[in-house]
């Protein structure tokens, strides 16, 4: 059987005995030579992820690692989704050097014995403990398991596609407005709180630069409005280029994060 597969719609209905766990040993590891270090946890993590990268020959963008329940299972499991949407399943075997890893990073004393599940990726890594319900949907509708736990990556166009669906009602370019009532009122209100205003400038390069990233044009009212400054001191009115800066952090967000994690869960936002 090959340890490594395609990952489509069928995966879920797989059972834990239709993949293949081959049995690996795990060479990236170091010797450990404090045990106290925090960093230890990320030296054992990113060990695991070079071991598997270097087994499959592909970047690792998530490695799920199953720890023994000394009961019903004795084996360290690993389950690595790769680039190209693969799916690589190992045993890792328990050499002296890696037991010694393990009860290193395996910080909870009371429950040592107690199955985890860690989640390592270049940046992240988490674990939980594996309850009854959890370890069941492990070994029995392991499909489904691995299926819950794909990386973005591997749907990105679909996750794409609800974010897009979702916000295209929000994107109004068109608005009617009264320029010349805008200006006599930012006018009056910069004289009342006698602000500071910053020179309008040319911000043609700025705009451009927006529409070749966003895929549509700075509304006219911003341009019209930024014809009056280029910014406020000690407000909250931006400058074109802190406006743009802005935008490209929070689209970072909007990009990495999926429609429902950018949804608000605290409130009705």
């Amino acid at each position: 059987m090959n340890s490594t597969i395609a990952y489509n719609e069928d995966i879920h209905h797989k059972k834990w005995e239709d993949f293949y766990f081959e049995p690996i040993s795990i060479t990236t590891l170091p010797e450990l030579t404090d045990p106290e270090s925090y960093k230890n946890s990320f030296t054992f993590r990113d060990a695991l992820l070079t071991a598997f990268e270097k087994l499959s020959g592909k970047k690792v963008l998530k490695l799920l690692l199953i720890t023994p329940d000394l009961n019903t299972n004795a084996h360290f499991y690993g389950v690595a989704y790769l680039e190209g949407k693969e799916i690589h399943t190992a045993t890792i075997q328990q050499t002296a050097i890696f037991k010694q890893w393990y009860a290193c990073i395996n910080d909870d004393e009371e429950d040592l014995a107690k199955p985890k599940l860690f989640n390592f990726s270049s940046n992240s890594y988490s674990y939980s403990p594996i309850t009854t319900q959890k370890h069941g949907q492990i070994f029995e509708a392991t499909g489904e398991f691995i299926a819950d736990a794909i990386p973005n990556a591997f749907i990105a166009e679909q996750l794409a596609q609800e974010k897009a669906d979702f916000i295209q009602p929000f994107i109004q370019l068109a608005a009617d407005y009264d320029f010349e009532a805008i200006k006599a009122n930012f006018e009056k209100l910069v004289a009342k709180n006698a602000w500071k205003v910053i020179p309008p400038t040319d911000n043609q390069k700025l705009y451009a630069e927006f529409e070749a990233e966003a895929g549509f044009a700075v509304p006219q009212l911003l341009k019209d409005f930024l014809s009056l400054h280029n910014g406020i001191e000690n407000t909250r009115f931006l400058s074109a280029a802190s406006m743009l800066k802005e935008w490209r952090d929070w689209q970072s967000v909007y990009t990495e994060w999926t429609q429902e994690e950018l949804l608000d869960t605290y409130s009705t936002n």
